[in-house]
């Protein structure tokens, strides 16, 4: 395990630290315009997408968990935690104002997590790319973190439309 951590190479440590710098900044509160808001969803499904391709032999059911995985997130949290609470949208500033939060933060990093031990496991173990139990467990785990990430957006736009909708 050791030598993994010593041998992995210098842009992951530093992507790791930005990802530490983003989420740390997520737990703050602070005030966005949606552009702001969306940039870092878009970024989080990416890499999990990108995760899923480059990691795995059979895409194809990849793909499906991944897509499993993010429909559970979309519906667990549209549904139920409603996450993040206490949006408040300014229509004039065309602003929204966010409360901190560590979730942004734990999720980037069980992406990044996830992600290295998935690399790591390739490394020691290649056949792995193989196996379908491998396959759809880190891709859905994947597609739910960015799902969360995507329906946490759709709630914050929420609260726009809250405001905006004719009374």
């Amino acid at each position: 395990m050791i030598n993994i951590l010593t041998n992995a190479p210098t842009w992951a440590w530093a992507v790791l630290t930005g990802l530490i710098v983003l989420g740390g900044l997520q737990t703050m509160s602070r005030r966005l315009p949606l552009p702001m808001i969306v940039v870092l969803p878009v970024l989080m499904t990416a890499l999990s997408l990108y995760s899923v391709g480059a990691s795995f032999t059979d895409s194809v059911a990849g793909y499906g968990a991944w897509s499993a995985g993010a429909l559970g997130a979309l519906t667990l949290n549209g549904l139920l935690l409603r996450s993040p609470a206490g949006v408040r949208y300014d229509a004039a500033a065309r602003r929204y104002a966010l409360p901190g939060s560590l979730a942004p933060l734990v999720m980037m990093l069980a992406i990044f997590a996830t992600r290295f031990a998935t690399i790591a496991t390739l490394q020691v173990n290649p056949a792995a790319a193989a196996s379908p139990a491998f396959v759809i467990v880190t891709s859905a785990l994947l597609g739910f973190l960015a799902g969360m990430f995507v329906s946490r957006t759709y709630v914050i736009v929420s609260a726009a439309r809250a405001v905006t909708a004719p009374a």
